[in-house]
């Protein structure tokens, strides 16, 4: 296919993309029409809620009895029984998110491991990279884009520590600054060579408020690490 030509409301192209049968230039192609065209992420999230259904029916064993082919006589019923389905189909794809659970997973450490209700990686619509900032000062600030997606963010650490792999924990601070309520924690995870470390955020579940962000060296059960907190102020997207 040519490049050019990848259209993100063509739902065969669609199709493509949730079933991961995309080149890479395509799928990034098709990525950024997404992130441009609010109506073609909703075209994605259709399909994708779609497919969970058709998913549910072959589960439950009703999937094949449908396709199957009938003696004339009862093609009409199927065929009833057949629209029933595509019109609870698509009561389920305009009920949208409300009919989905409300929470997935905040952070993770890879792109891949990070979806969205419809059970589709979320993609990048935003990088941020975070180090030490003045102090009284936060050192990054979020804005919540509009359509959900991903924030890749980049933490560079400044305390030395004898271990390959670090770990992040993720809370939200009152509004006073005196509690925090911890969100998420991930691990395992490697700086790269330029020493920043990358994690990815699930941006439609952050709220506007001030979030403190704790990096630390994996050590043995039982020891201390030393960490660096960092200050993240989330703000929502500016309105041109």
């Amino acid at each position: 296919m040519n490049i050019a030509s990848i259209n993100a409301d063509d739902l065969t192209t669609t199709g493509r993309y949730l079933a991961g049968q995309l080149s890479r230039e395509e799928r990034e192609a098709f990525e950024e029409q997404i992130r441009r065209d609010p109506d073609a992420m909703k075209t994605l999230e259709a399909t994708a809620r779609f497919k969970v259904g058709l998913a549910k029916l072959r589960e439950r064993g009703e999937l094949a009895e449908l396709l199957a082919p009938d003696p004339w006589y009862r093609r009409r019923f199927t065929w009833a029984a057949a629209a029933m389905i595509a019109i609870a189909a698509l009561g389920v794809m305009l009920t949208g998110q409300d009919s989905m659970p409300s929470r997935h997973q905040l952070v993770a450490s890879s792109i891949a491991s990070l979806v969205g209700p419809t059970g589709v990686a979320l993609p990048v619509t935003a990088k941020l990279a975070v180090y030490r900032k003045r102090a009284g000062t936060p050192d990054a600030v979020i804005e919540t884009p509009a359509a959900a997606g991903a924030i890749e963010m980049r933490v560079l650490p400044e305390t030395a520590v004898n271990s390959p792999d670090y770990k992040i924990t993720l809370a939200r601070m009152s509004d006073d600054g005196s509690t925090l309520k911890a969100l998420a924690v991930v691990e395992h995870l490697r700086p790269a060579d330029d020493g920043f470390v990358t994690l990815f955020i699930d941006s439609s579940q952050l709220r506007a408020g001030t979030y403190r962000l704790d990096i630390a060296g994996e050590v043995p059960a039982g020891s201390v690490a030393p960490s660096d907190t960092f200050l993240l102020r989330v703000v929502p997207a500016s309105r041109d």
